[in-house]
């Protein structure tokens, strides 16, 4: 019997053309992937630049503090008015913004962006500024024998300033001496570990020898710290500048008409007071200081100088106040990240 020959015409095509599909999803399939897998690669990249120059910015956060602390240290703790933006480096791709939380503690914000794909990454570091320690033992401190008048009033006990707003200051302290006199300079003038050139370089405002009536500056609910005849609000710590300690120089002979305010008061030369004046903090004269008479001079904090006057009719009262020698020194403090970690990724 003859045998028939099956039909085979056009398998071979058919079959070329599965594979072909099969190999092109394949391909397609191991392309797909490799592109999702270079995306994430770059994804992973940007992500990872983004938080080095946050980090990095966080970091020079803590570097720039000195030169900035008025502004900072100015600001009321949050929910108030705590946000102060922190100047970047010239080129730099992080924003930042220092919270304050406290007396002494700072939340910064840093915003990291990558240069070529623009992903950003937000982190948050603790900053906490360590105020100078002082070392005190009087309220009045002279460099001669002290001469009290009548209308002058010395108290060493520890005592917080009256205003309610000031009610953080936490327990009293130890007491000190009212009055002491020592011909020691360095005695005289420095605060603990820092002498009294060191105060003088860390200074915010620096003016020149002439006459002032210090008053705290509001513009549009915001402390104008960078006006020189503002010195703070030590009257009321819930007003804008209640936060605002600055170290103020006096490079000369000084005369006060009028006025408050709070931190340091460094006077190279003489110092007089011809007018009602309320001073929150630390007042150093390298010369003689002077109340004119029928003046109020009040001082809540602690007083060093070469000489004064105190029996001309003027009437001074100083009152010695660790909780106002601190919050002065903070404008003097040294802003450490926390020993374990400070930081945290915001998103």
């Amino acid at each position: 019997m003859p045998q028939s020959m099956e039909n085979r015409r056009g398998m071979a095509l058919a079959l070329t053309l599965v594979a072909l599909v099969i190999v092109g999803a394949l391909v397609a399939g191991a392309l797909f992937a490799g592109t999702e897998e270079q995306r994430m690669a770059e994804n992973t990249r940007s992500w990872l630049q983004s938080f080095g120059v946050a980090e990095g910015g966080a970091y020079g956060a803590v570097d720039i503090w000195p030169a900035n602390r008025g502004g900072y240290t100015g600001r009321r703790a949050y929910p108030l008015d705590s946000a102060a933006p922190m100047e970047a480096a010239p080129g730099s791709s992080y924003q930042a913004t220092a919270y304050r939380l406290n007396r002494t503690l700072f939340l910064v914000a840093v915003t990291g962006r990558a240069a070529r794909s623009g992903i950003s990454q937000r982190l948050g570091m603790l900053i906490r500024i360590v105020p100078l320690q002082p070392d005190i033992h009087a309220a009045l401190t002279l460099g001669e024998p002290v001469a009290a008048g009548s209308h002058t009033i010395l108290n060493g006990a520890d005592t917080p300033p009256p205003a309610s707003n000031w009610s953080d200051c936490g327990p009293a302290g130890d007491s000190v001496a009212a009055t002491r006199s020592t011909p020691d300079t360095a005695a005289l003038f420095g605060i603990g570990s820092a002498d009294y050139a060191t105060l003088s370089r860390q200074a915010t405002v620096q003016l020149p020898a002439g006459t002032y009536a210090p008053a705290p500056v509001v513009v549009g609910g915001v402390c104008q710290t960078s006006d020189p005849e503002n010195w703070g609000d030590g009257n009321d710590h819930a007003n804008p500048c209640g936060g605002y300690s600055p170290i103020i120089q006096l490079r000369g002979d000084g005369t006060i008409v009028s006025g408050q305010g709070q931190g340091a008061l460094l006077v190279d030369g003489d110092l007089t007071v011809n007018g009602p004046f309320t001073f929150y903090g630390l007042i150093v004269v390298r010369g003689r200081l002077t109340a004119a008479a029928g003046v109020a001079v009040t001082v809540y904090g602690a007083v060093s100088a070469s000489s004064a006057d105190l029996a001309s009719g003027g009437s001074m009262t100083v009152n010695w106040s660790s909780c106002s020698v601190t919050q002065a020194l903070l404008g003097a403090g040294v802003a450490a990240v926390g020993r374990s970690r400070s930081w945290v990724q915001l998103y």
